[in-house]
């Protein structure tokens, strides 16, 4: 979450059957709006960055941004980078940029050999990280699309037992015909979803 303002901020909600780990970002960057974490999946790794800057983001605080990611890209095992620059007036089909610091996103994606692909939808052949991709409806209140992605891998799954509570099938019929919609409609941050599907789970333990 921002510290200077309500809301904003950046978040990568992992399902807790895969095998991932925060990557810790040098204090260096605590200004910058990036999480990323490591997925492991059988011998595969990925690293999933997410990153924003704001529209209004001076030059050098998004200079520090293209400094963060690049740091993370150079130590990175099959990087996937989303989230939203603000870059508008680039032209990622041709590769051409008016000025300023959008010339300087374009050459660090050119420099670092990362290709935008959310311009369309995507079945790329190869060994490739994304394998499809889609703009799918808000999150919530958020005035931004979701990008929907498939990564090359395969999950193994991971299974917990939980032997002190043995009405699963009651509780997964309860949960099911919740109005998840409904329960979720008011939140505004990672905080808040947490909050609500943790009440929704625990009173249908109950």
């Amino acid at each position: 979450d921002r510290t200077a303002c309500r809301g904003g901020g950046v978040a990568i909600l992992a399902d807790s059957a895969l095998s991932c780990s925060e990557i810790k970002i040098s204090e260096r960057y605590n200004v910058c709006e990036v999480v990323a974490i490591d997925l492991r999946m059988a011998s595969q790794h990925h690293t999933l960055i997410c990153a924003y800057r704001a529209p209004n983001a001076d030059l050098d605080s998004s200079r520090l941004l293209i400094d963060c990611l690049q740091t993370l890209v150079s130590s990175a095992a099959n990087p996937v980078i989303v989230g939203d620059f603000n870059l508008a007036e680039v032209d990622w089909n041709l590769g051409l940029a008016p000025a300023g610091i959008q010339v300087d996103f374009m050459d660090w994606v050119s420099v670092d050999g990362l290709h935008q692909i959310v311009s369309e939808p995507t079945h790329m052949s190869g060994r490739q990280s994304v394998a499809s991709l889609a703009v799918e409806p808000p999150l919530s209140t958020s005035d931004h699309y979701s990008i929907g992605f498939t990564l090359n891998a395969f999950v193994t799954p991971r299974h917990r037992w939980v032997y002190s509570y043995r009405n699963l099938s009651s509780l997964c019929l309860y949960l099911d015909g919740l109005n998840w919609d409904m329960i979720f409609e008011q939140c505004a941050n990672v905080e808040n979803f947490w909050l609500n599907f943790h009440s929704a789970v625990t009173f249908g333990m109950v």
